[in-house]
């Protein structure tokens, strides 16, 4: 394995007992785990993602829907996965940043009001050096996420709508879903626009 070959160069080796061609470890808490497309990968998170080769064939190389199928794979189920990971990862430092600061404001309290003794110095360099050490994790996390659409959102809100429709044309519940959806609608405000198809258009108000 290179890793072995080259351990004196990277500063960690593999972990004896760990050295299985998918998933092995590394001597300073690493972890390798290796799967195909759409493989079990719940509930591991990730610093680094890979992508080797995920088409093995002319013939998926050729096919749109097989290419579309990668592709929604990663960014609907993987970049998320791991993006939810992350920001929860972010969420928990910060939330322990601010209780750092909490007990720091206790600790400056207490030395204002003149408690200061050696008990409280070491407190306070232990608690400045967890937030110096919380705030470069946080500034390593990067910057606050931004809201990502669901890749496809425009054909799934399509496809719920027609679903939808559908539905609400269906004898049995026509009247009873009509009923329903006066008791959510407060009011109809429709404004004239040129460029809608029956020169207007309409905005519906309620719950």
């Amino acid at each position: 394995m290179l890793i072995d070959e080259n351990e004196s160069q990277l500063g960690y080796g593999v972990l004896p007992g760990s050295r299985a061609s998918l998933n092995w470890r590394t001597t300073t808490g690493g972890d390798y785990f290796a799967t195909g497309v759409n493989g079990a990968v719940t509930g591991r998170r990730a610093d680094l993602l890979i992508i080797d080769d995920p088409i093995k064939s002319m013939a998926e190389a050729d096919s749109p829907r097989h290419r579309r199928k990668i592709w929604d794979w990663y960014t609907a189920e993987e970049r998320e996965r791991l993006r939810k990971e992350a920001d929860a990862a972010r969420a928990g430092v910060q939330r322990h940043l601010a209780e750092v600061n909490r007990r720091l404001e206790g600790v400056l309290r207490a030395i204002e009001n003149g408690a200061w003794n050696s008990t409280l110095k070491v407190r306070l360099d232990e608690l400045e050096a967890r937030k110096t050490s919380l705030e470069r994790d946080l500034a390593l996390a990067g910057p606050e996420p931004t809201i990502t659409p669901h890749p496809n959102a425009a054909a799934l809100y399509a496809e719920k709508v027609g679903a939808l429709v559908e539905s609400l044309n269906d004898p049995l519940i026509r009247a009873e879903a009509a009923e329903a959806l006066r008791g959510m609608i407060e009011k109809v405000v429709l404004t004239p626009d040129r460029s809608a198809p029956d020169g207007l258009t309409c905005a519906l108000h309620g719950s």
